[in-house]
């Protein structure tokens, strides 16, 4: 058996635990009161050991959470999440025969509706992908621009007392970026720009760093150029931009969640794909930031940061 078949059964099997967890009552029960396997089970007229294996793997999927006397309650937040995926990825085959997304995320007024619920889950799976952007960014750079910033893990991982942060997002979505912000103890590193990224006016040569976190698939190679073109005027004289974004690999396995998850961009744009290092290249060489260097970073799908050279 391949690697990348046995990844597929593992997904198999996990869409199936989660699909009795929904159809047996069990995530909706545990969103109201906390029960152990046995109390569950007798509410719902279960086998007490089959529910408390069902228990252990919703526990580690991250869906539940058991406390010290083995009751279990369900996390909201992760149910929701989970539901709303649920709901796009069921209508996929729809998406393949159409092409019409279930979200027009590539678009001000879809990205409004889509982000606020999804963009603390986003930070959390950036959260080691973050911490090793620090890293690599670190001593940071004075004033950063914070493109598309949603709950803002890239700069919330590089911004320190001598960073200013410039956060740009959505009106809708820049609540949560606020949020985000203050929990991590950074509100004075910070500033606020509501607005979309392709009409708001931005200062000339005002930042050292243009950041773009995970926006780039979403659009075409046309929005992309004018992306990169418009931050050119915003960056000062020597400085860079950082993208990080999702890049093919020619690791089989690796590759298979690329690929898993670039199918699932049909979801929410229409105009978007996971896009090869020669592209970034060739758009920034176009907006004058010269050279890119990409940098792996942990993640599932594995992501890189692309950095540009100093002008």
């Amino acid at each position: 058996m391949t690697g990348a078949l046995w990844q597929g059964m593992v997904a198999v099997e996990t869409a199936a635990v989660i699909d009795a967890a929904h159809r047996l009552g069990v995530l909706r029960l545990l969103t109201t009161s906390s029960r152990n396997a046995t109390e569950l089970a007798s509410d719902l007229c279960l086998d007490p050991p089959a529910t408390n294996r069902l228990l252990d793997t919703l526990v580690q999927l991250g869906l539940l959470r058991r406390d010290t006397g083995g009751s279990c309650a369900a996390n909201p937040a992760a149910v929701r999440s989970l539901e709303k995926v649920t709901e796009a990825w069921g209508a996929l085959s729809t998406v393949v025969r159409t092409g019409i997304p279930v979200t027009q995320a590539d678009t001000a007024d879809g990205a409004a509706a889509f982000y606020p619920t999804f963009a603390r889950q986003l930070a959390a799976w950036f959260a080691p992908a973050a911490a090793r952007l620090g890293e690599l960014l670190s001593p940071p750079p004075g004033r950063i621009l914070d493109i598309g910033a949603g709950a803002a893990p890239w700069s919330i991982a590089i911004a320190n007392e001598h960073t200013h942060v410039t956060a740009l997002d959505l009106p809708a979505i820049l609540p949560v970026t606020r949020a985000a912000v203050t929990e991590a103890g950074l509100a004075t590193r910070f500033s606020y720009l509501a607005g979309d990224v392709f009409t708001t006016d931005l200062p000339a040569a005002a930042y050292d760093l243009a950041l773009i976190g995970n926006l780039c698939h979403l659009f075409s190679p046309e929005l992309n150029r004018s992306l990169l073109g418009k931050l050119r005027h915003c960056v000062r004289p020597g400085g860079r931009i950082a993208i990080v974004d999702v890049l093919p690999t020619t690791d089989p396995l690796r590759q298979l969640t690329i690929s898993r998850y670039e199918l699932g961009l049909l979801l929410r744009t229409s105009a978007g794909r996971v896009y090869p290092l020669t592209a970034y290249l060739t758009w920034s060489a176009e907006a004058g930031f010269p050279g890119l260097t990409p940098f792996p970073l942990p993640s599932d799908p594995p992501m890189s940061l692309l950095l540009s050279q100093t002008a």
